[in-house]
């Protein structure tokens, strides 16, 4: 008996806390910076960090032997301007993808990001700031955007393959600026 409400006392709060913004684990040693993202990442686990020729600020990065590409996007890359189609913003847009919210075509929008079911994505919230993770096996690139709600023009992108905890690890080693 103790050792079922013991179980079931686990799984509420993994369950409570899956989309809980990881807290920092940086204290305030950042030396990296990104386009107004800080990054305290242990330099010697860094590899190679490469700038990107790109209209936009971007740049590759291997760490912890994984390659990872971080770029500012703009809107219409992201998802074609699909969520324009639906009148949304693109925090709407995601919010409504991470929530399996029916206004509008669902299956249309997995599609676009190769997404199989709303357990492929999740959503996290720190202040102005929103955090989608997409992850899934049956994705070739997994991502993470990264969208300020009151500042439209910072989107930013990580691309690479990670799983969740890589994925809330690596937002953990990040500061988001205070716009």
């Amino acid at each position: 008996m103790i050792r079922n409400i013991l179980f079931f006392i686990s799984i509420f709060s993994f369950t409570a806390c899956a989309n809980s913004f990881p807290a920092s684990s940086c204290n305030d040693k950042y030396w990296l910076e990104f386009s107004l993202l800080k990054f305290c990442l242990q330099k010697n686990n860094v590899s190679s960090v490469n700038v990107m020729n790109s209209d936009l600020p971007s740049m590759s990065l291997i760490y912890d032997n994984n390659e990872y590409i971080f770029m500012k996007q703009l809107a219409e890359n992201v998802n074609g301007n699909l969520h324009l189609k639906y009148n949304l913003t693109l925090t709407e847009y995601f919010s409504a993808l991470a929530n399996g919210t029916e206004r509008f075509d669902i299956k249309t929008a997995f599609e676009v990001h190769e997404l199989k079911s709303v357990k492929d994505i999740s959503e996290l919230s720190y202040g102005d700031w929103r955090v989608y993770t997409l992850i899934s096996t049956t994705r070739s690139f997994d991502e993470i955007f990264i969208l300020n709600t009151t500042r439209k023009e910072f989107i930013y992108h990580i691309g690479g393959e990670f799983n969740k905890t890589q994925a809330l690890k690596l937002i953990s080693l990040i500061s988001f600026p205070k716009i």
